[in-house]
């Protein structure tokens, strides 16, 4: 549904879609018009390789929770990696970029559900693993959102929460929410600190860990021209060199931390385990 003069967020996609200027948008987001070639580009991902590193071996015959599955690429791809079932939750129905897109997808071990992330219609301790992609900074509530995942993971479970917005400031949130093309056109994007994500997963009952934007390629695929880890490791030496001729630890610690800051809204990654 949408109010007077505001599109809904499946008008605002195919809106970017035509536009070439922003392609690139489209390819970080995975919004191609074909969402089975999308799937299958995302599971060839330099990102998905880095997350199948995270879970290690916790996906074999596993069950797993793709929170705000959107048009199903993560569900795909861990459909894909040996799990015995992927439950797709997602409340927007569009055939575009909701869970009727991820029904075109047709793969056996994707269960669609219809709801959304502060009330998951599972079991408690029913999934091994949980995991979103850019999503929990579009929670109504955070902590509900975070407590009900918690809830439905099993002992020693793992939820990874990828490409997370954070902002330092109200004054950053403000200025993220106006730049971004989407909220420009539909509304509904947001961005919480840094502060405000670790306080969900430690009051929920997580154990909390961080990647920054250059600490994984899962958050720096956009940002900076880089293609896997090694290259990203690489980068502030590699920068540096080419700007001053020469680096040091203590410089590239600096470039670090102002990549890490680069502009409101910047992609982080949370890891909560059980």
């Amino acid at each position: 549904m949408k109010t007077s003069g505001v599109m809904t967020t499946e008008e605002a996609v195919s809106e970017i879609r035509s536009d070439p200027q922003l392609a690139d948008l489209v390819e970080q987001c995975y919004w191609d018009k074909d969402v089975f070639s999308a799937a299958k580009r995302f599971h060839r991902s330099a990102e998905w390789r880095a997350v199948l590193r995270l879970l290690e071996y916790r996906l074999n015959g596993g069950t797993v929770l793709d929170l705000g599955a959107g048009t199903g690429i993560a569900s795909y791809a861990f459909a894909e990696s040996g799990v015995r079932c992927v439950y797709a939750l997602e409340p927007d129905p569009s055939s575009e970029i909701g869970n009727g897109a991820i029904a075109k997808l047709r793969h056996p071990v994707i269960k669609i559900l219809s709801a959304f992330g502060e009330c998951i219609p599972l079991p408690s301790r029913s999934v091994d693993v949980a995991y979103c992609r850019q999503v929990l900074h579009h929670a109504a509530s955070l902590p509900a959102m975070v407590e009900e995942v918690r809830r439905v993971l099993k002992p020693n479970g793992l939820f990874v929460a990828t490409r997370e917005h954070v902002v330092w400031s109200k004054r950053e949130r403000r200025r993220f929410l106006a730049d971004h093309p989407i909220h420009q056109k539909a509304g509904g994007e947001n961005a919480f600190t840094l502060r405000e994500y670790r306080s969900a997963f430690e009051n929920a009952g997580f154990s909390f860990r961080v990647l920054r934007p250059c600490d994984s390629i899962i958050n720096a695929f956009g940002y900076f021209p880089v293609s896997d880890e090694d290259t990203l490791r690489s980068f502030p030496e590699r920068r540096l060199r080419e700007r001053f001729g020469f680096s040091f630890p203590v410089f590239e610690v600096a470039f670090r931390w102002r990549m890490n800051r680069l502009s409101p809204g910047m992609m982080y990654t949370f890891i909560g385990s059980c």
